[in-house]
């Protein structure tokens, strides 16, 4: 499974632990927390279930990107680009939403890419895989709308 999934997964977990434990809970309504809880679990398994289906399984790196990676860069990797897909997905997002891959230029992803490399504490190869799956798809996304 994705590590996006965990991630939201164990945000919802400790919500529901928290709301569960609470004092207010407890103690303002004793009668009515188990119904709480029990409803509070379905919520929030729901919730679970929408964020991740939200996730656009189109941007999971393929075959082809992983053809036009290697075309700009020979020793790119399906690893690699899975590595840049992760961070792209789970980094990226702890700041802003998800940035859609054709939304930018290439020039303009040229010009934010090294600034928010930096700012997500992104080591050199941790960088390069971000910069090769977000050429890589996004060239592969432009050619499908072109057909």
């Amino acid at each position: 499974m994705d590590s996006g999934f965990f991630q939201i997964l164990g945000i919802v977990v400790n919500l529901a632990h928290f709301l569960k434990n609470s004092f207010i809970s407890r103690n303002l309504f004793p009668m009515i927390h188990t119904k709480i809880n029990k409803k509070l679990a379905v919520m929030l398994l729901f919730m679970t279930v929408v964020l991740v289906s939200c996730i656009p399984k189109y941007l999971i790196p393929n075959d082809a990107d992983l053809k036009t990676a290697q075309s700009h860069w020979p020793t790119a990797t399906a690893p690699q680009l899975k590595q840049g897909y992760n961070i792209y997905i789970d980094q990226c997002t702890d700041c802003h939403r998800l940035k859609k891959l054709k939304k930018f230029t290439e020039d303009e992803w040229t010009k934010t890419l090294p600034k928010m490399g930096r700012k997500a504490h992104l080591d050199s190869a941790q960088y390069s895989n971000v910069v090769h799956y977000i050429f890589a798809k996004r060239e592969n996304i432009l050619a499908k709308k072109k057909k």
